[in-house]
């Protein structure tokens, strides 16, 4: 290279460094202080007479503020975007100087800090203000008057760095929207011990939850308070809520509106609270922990969605309407807790216990891994239906080996015995058993889809029980005695063959239901020619009956098609082809009474399939010679009126000098022949035709209601008004 080369390669070189100097230059030069001059007057930001880069009184800047730029502080700022998109760099303000801030039609960014001592910010219809990654939101920093960010209806707030509070409140109305996006948002809490808070009655979005921390644990202070408010609207949870490990105070209020959760949210904070009603919607796969929650009387949560629900352990008020409520190794009081249909109850850990729940628990169903490990306790309870319950709906999800077995107040694993019957055939041959029938005093099962265990005549053992669950049937067709007989969901009891079966106490005969997705509930068939023999107050449940033969009242008492106890809920199905109902009678003052649908005070019935149908049943009963003349039909006595029901009489006929109450949601119906009639041989009494609640009779043609009007007693008949479609009341 020549010395001419190396002048000319110098000469270039300097003009280089001369044109990056001087675009360095020109770089700094952008990075201005804007001055907005119409202040807290609303002003489109593309109007260049609207700023200033010299002052308020300064000179119209020749152009507008751009990415770099920051505006100047100790003044108030009112936009209209007019639609568009506008970057900044930030607003530091270190005066507390009441100020405010406020922007509509458009969106603007900062990507540094907005510190400002004392505003109001306003963020109006339209508009979006966004916080970089890396920038701070310092409203009301080391103010005396404190911040205020108002979210107002049609406006978004988007932090994806960091919202630092001193003395701050947020306040997102209805139609706002708050987001916070970072990974885990930090959300800072300065010393002192001012309070601050986030009060949302729009939508926040939080995708991976909060965390509070204070700024700088050196000046915290354990007076410094935060309150995340969630008052109406609705709040997207993605990850929990928790306090770090500085000074200060982190509530949590819920109050209205719902939380959507779309992952797995726990609360590690001072306090939780709730009141009024909100709703918990879960997606699948995901827990919303409330246990540390405290509950306000009179306050409710509404739990949807596929996900699951952690209640707190004492008496909370909740409506399961999908997805689980979750139980761990605890005692919870669920008598205030409403499962609608569909609902479950995940027992998440093994050795929790439930003594107390509401009726509506029939409508949920029991889950759990059950593990294979002899004498785990999964479920503890004072109340045998609520183990019962738990046992039929995990009967299936048993490991190969074991059974679920109670005793006492527990529901125990233990290992499976040689007291199950799974092969079709005689219950008294071996083959079924294993090879060895059980010993007396044994509680045995027929177990298996279409497994057909068959009574034929011989020495039964004396077994304390006879379980007959998962699809099996227990089929009895000579007479006998039995023991207590336990229905389990899709189970049968068949009775054919003429036998005559008698049951000893009313507890001898006990049947599970389950409700989801449908209801299923086992079967009683008793065969053209067979007879069941039921003491005196028989009360069926949870059985759907077919009725070919007799049931027999072998003793004074009420015969009660369709029973509950306060507090349960029960199901009933009934239809007779021909068979007959014979109600016990002694002397001419035994009062007989069928009651069909009629639970005890505080009880629910439901029927199952197509009614409760008496079809071809050319008598019940002929007044006092069959069935004494003071024997009555209650229909629906003590049941809901929500519940609605039909008792279909079709070509049946009853004559008796008993009273007919009919009440609840029963609907009586008389067709094709029927009557229910009361007998001239005793006309002296009068009987009562007596309909209450939603309760009705409808009478067909060609049948007959009919009751004395007449009385040495002076009562009442009930008039009911005629029915359309060619029906005739009485």
């Amino acid at each position: 290279m020549n010395a001419t080369d190396c002048s000319f390669t110098a000469s270039r070189a300097v003009r280089f460094f001369v044109a990056i100097a001087a675009a360095c230059t020109a770089l700094c030069a952008r990075a201005a202080t804007y001055y907005w001059i119409p202040g807290n007057t609303q002003g489109l930001w593309t109007t260049l007479g609207n700023w200033s880069t010299e002052g308020v009184g300064g000179a119209t800047a020749a152009s507008l503020p751009s990415s770099g730029d920051s505006l100047a502080p100790n003044l108030s700022y009112n936009f209209d975007l007019g639609g568009g998109t506008y970057t900044l760099a930030g607003l530091y303000d270190g005066n507390d100087t009441q100020t405010t801030f406020a922007i509509e039609n458009g969106t603007l960014k900062f990507s540094s800090e907005v510190r400002r001592e004392s505003t109001v910010i306003d963020i109006n219809s339209g508009a979006t203000l966004q916080m970089l990654a890396g920038s701070t939101l310092y409203p009301g920093c080391y103010a005396y008057h404190g911040g205020i960010v108002n979210v107002n209806n049609g406006g978004s707030l988007v932090i994806e760095g960091t919202a630092r509070f001193y003395k701050t409140t947020y306040n997102v109305l209805a139609g706002g929207s708050l987001t916070y996006t970072p990974s885990t948002m930090r959300i800072s809490c300065e010393a002192h011990d001012y309070a601050s808070a986030i009060n949302n009655s729009g939508a926040i979005n939080l995708p991976n939850g909060m965390v509070l921390n204070t700024f700088d644990s050196a000046s915290a202070n354990a007076g410094a308070s935060f309150t995340f408010s969630q008052n109406a609207g609705t709040m997207n949870l993605g990850g929990p809520i928790t306090k770090g490990t500085q000074p200060g105070i982190f509530n949590v209020a819920f109050s209205g509106g719902t939380v959507n959760v779309t992952g797995d949210v726990s609360f590690n904070v001072t306090s939780v609270s709730l009141e009024n009603s909100v709703t918990f919607n879960v997606d699948s796969g995901k827990t919303v922990d409330l246990s540390p929650v405290s509950f306000a009387y009179g306050s409710t949560i509404i739990k949807t969605g596929p996900g699951a629900v952690i209640l707190p352990a004492t008496a909370p008020t909740a409506t399961i309407s999908a997805g689980k409520l979750a139980l761990s190794a605890s005692t919870y009081d669920l008598t205030a807790v409403t499962f609608e249909a569909g609902s479950v109850i995940e027992l998440t850990a093994m050795g929790g216990r439930v003594d107390s729940a509401s009726s509506s628990i029939a409508s949920a169903t029991f889950a759990a891994t059950i593990p294979a490990t002899p004498g785990t306790a999964v479920l503890y309870s004072t109340d045998q239906s609520i183990l019962q319950k738990a046992k039929a709906d995990l009967d299936t999800t048993v490991p190969a080996g074991f059974d679920l077995v109670i005793s006492g107040e527990s529901l125990t694993v233990e290992a499976e015995t040689a007291g199950k019957f799974t092969i079709t055939g005689d219950i008294l041959g071996t083959t079924g058993w294993g090879g060895t029938i059980p010993a007396a005093g044994s509680d045995v099962s027929i177990d298996g889809t279409d497994v057909v265990a068959t009574y034929s005549g011989g020495t039964l053992p004396a077994w304390n029980s006879i379980e007959v669950k998962n699809g099996a049937t227990l089929r009895i067709e000579s007479d006998l005695t039995l023991p207590k007989i336990i229905l389990n969901k899709n189970a049968t009891l068949a009775i054919g063959n003429n036998a005559v079966v008698t049951l000893a106490n009313i507890a001898d005969l006990a049947g599970t239901v389950a409700t989801s997705p449908d209801v299923v509930v086992p079967v009683l068939s008793i065969e053209s020619g067979a007879t069941l023999n039921v003491p005196g107050g028989m009360k069926f449940a949870n059985v759907d009956i077919a009725l070919r033969g007799k049931i027999n009242v072998i003793s004074a008492g009420t015969l009660t098609i369709g029973y509950a106890v306060n507090g349960d809920s029960t199901y009933i199905g009934f239809h007779s082809y021909g068979g007959s109902v014979f109600l016990f009678h002694g002397n001419n003052y035994d009062a007989s009474t069928l009651g069909i649908c009629c639970p005890e005070s505080g009880g629910a019935v439901r029927v199952v399939n197509d009614g409760i149908v008496f079809e071809d049943m050319t008598t019940i009963g002929t007044h006092f010679k069959e069935i004494h003349y003071s024997a009555s039909l209650h229909v629906g006595v003590g049941n809901p009126s929500s519940e609605l029901f039909e008792v279909v009489f079709s070509n049946t006929k009853w004559g008796t000098n008993g009273n007919l109450f009919v009440a609840g949601g029963g609907v009586f119906i008389l067709e094709n022949g029927s009557s229910f009639v009361n007998s001239e041989e005793y006309g002296y009494y009068n009987r009562h035709v007596n309909v209450t609640g939603a309760g009705r009779i409808i009478v067909g043609e060609h049948s007959e209601l009919r009751v004395n009007a007449l009385g040495n007693y002076g009562d009442v008949v009930s008039t009911i008004s005629a029915e359309t479609d060619g029906h005739e009341a009485i």
